[in-house]
């Protein structure tokens, strides 16, 4: 039984250890650009991966698509050359140094303005007439 509450409180121990120290990460902190300017690249790529995926798949918002070697180098430029900027979030950084999605034009249908589609029918000349019938249905 003392072994028990020794291993128990050794894991507990343990585990404390590996918490982060710094407070404003345990308290949900602040993801500006001070936040920015000290945390390492893998958490501001964890940070970018996690973010993008949460407002892109969950909130449904456009734009937060470009990976974190896109977008790690222009956010540090950002905050760089606008140090009167630092309490803007990454987010909101991120929306102004990303490329803006395009929005693509609906393609006409294929046959032309009347929306007839060409399918099914064998447009090569010269050849197996006789499958082309089958497909006509004649």
């Amino acid at each position: 039984m003392q072994r028990i509450r020794l291993f128990i409180v050794l894991v507990l121990v343990v585990s404390g250890w590996s918490q982060s120290a710094k407070p404003s990460e345990r308290k949900g902190g602040n993801f500006d650009g001070k936040w920015w300017r000290e945390a390492d690249a893998d958490e501001r790529s964890g940070f970018m991966n996690g973010a993008g995926d949460c407002l892109t798949w969950t909130a449904h918002e456009k734009g937060f698509n470009a990976t974190p070697e896109q977008l790690a180098d222009k956010i540090s430029k950002f905050y760089k050359t606008h140090p009167e900027s630092a309490s803007l979030t990454v987010v909101e950084v991120w929306q102004r140094v990303a490329p803006q999605p395009k929005t693509a034009k609906t393609p006409e249908p294929q046959g032309g303005r009347s929306g007839r589609m060409l399918t099914g029918i064998s447009m090569v000349t010269g050849g197996d007439k006789s499958a082309t019938s089958r497909k006509k249905g004649i």
